[in-house]
């Protein structure tokens, strides 16, 4: 393993926030040094790594959200077609009463 791999281990291991921290904070060298540069192309990585992440994450709610949609839309359905078959039922019983009653 390389020096810079083990460095940006190192870096991984703090975590994103704390060393934009510390890199704003001028501890990952002076401003223009080699590692100043390292710290800032490993942060923008990152968070180019989160964005990525956040984007798939809202892609895959939104695809799940259609699915549940197009689900609940196949349930409504299905309540609105056995309700129709109901008022059916019971409206042609209605009208035998009707007719027996008559007779």
């Amino acid at each position: 393993m390389s020096s810079n791999d083990s460095y940006f281990l190192a870096l991984e291991n703090r975590g994103l926030e704390k060393v934009k921290v510390q890199w704003l904070n001028h501890k990952h060298g002076r401003p223009e040094s080699k590692n100043w540069y390292l710290v800032r192309h490993w942060i923008e990585e990152q968070e180019q790594k989160q964005r990525n992440i956040n984007a798939s994450v809202k892609e895959v709610l939104t695809l799940k959200g259609f699915e549940y949609s197009a689900e609940s839309n196949k349930i409504q359905r299905n309540m609105l077609c056995v309700l129709a078959l109901t008022l059916i039922v019971t409206t042609v019983f209605d009208l035998i009463t009707i007719l027996q009653a008559q007779t």
